[in-house]
């Protein structure tokens, strides 16, 4: 049984709320918003990599090392962590599960970043992200950028979430702390991993 993490995590998709529907011209609008801060950052001025694991494909700046997760629990699947800081393994093997708990970066250095990749499935899941309505990967998906409980207490200034929709009951959900300096350069590059999302 995995315990600790995952039952924080479960509980952190269950606050982010549940996405109201928005119209054709909201969706086209956020779109757009996308575009033009993805744009702002080119491949030319910073190096990318490629992530494929678990059904889940993106890009992502190559000093955001891929480090920990695909760890299964009961209803949530930690695909991976990224960040340019070591991370903690905060997952023990047992003699009857998994078990996890604790934080896997205590607080973030300056410039630093963490982003969680996710697959929450359950039945009659709602979309785990209350905001805009857009499509990443040809896939219906949501935004936010209002700020989220896992990256409090780690000294994030720009938390964003999205949640994009994988199969009936299943919703990838990627969370990413940022912190100055360098933080619009970040957020870009989180728009840019978005935008290059492929499932499969």
């Amino acid at each position: 049984m995995v315990m600790g993490r995952f039952a924080a995590l479960a509980v952190l998709v269950a606050v982010l709320g549940t996405a109201a529907g928005c119209s054709g011209a909201a969706d086209r609008t956020v779109s757009g918003v996308v575009a033009r801060r993805s744009a702002s950052l080119t491949p030319g001025q910073m190096r990318f990599s490629s992530f494929r694991q678990d059904g889940l494909a993106f890009r992502y700046p190559s000093a955001w090392r891929p480090q920990l997760g695909d760890v299964t629990g009961s209803f949530v699947t930690w695909i991976t962590d990224l960040s340019p800081s070591r991370l903690h393994n905060i997952c023990r093997v047992r003699p009857h599960g998994v078990t996890c708990g604790g934080r896997v970066l205590a607080a973030l250095p300056p410039q630093g970043v963490l982003v969680t990749w996710l697959l929450e499935g359950r039945p009659g899941i709602r979309p785990p992200v209350h905001g805009p309505r857009i499509t990443l990967g040809g896939h219906r998906a949501f935004v936010s950028a209002r700020g989220s409980a896992a990256c409090a207490g780690l000294g994030a200034q720009q938390a964003m979430t999205a949640a994009i929709h994988r199969a009936r009951g299943n919703w990838l959900v990627m969370t990413a702390c940022l912190r100055d300096p360098g933080l619009a350069e970040n957020e870009a590059a989180v728009w840019v991993m978005l935008r290059s999302v492929r499932l499969y």
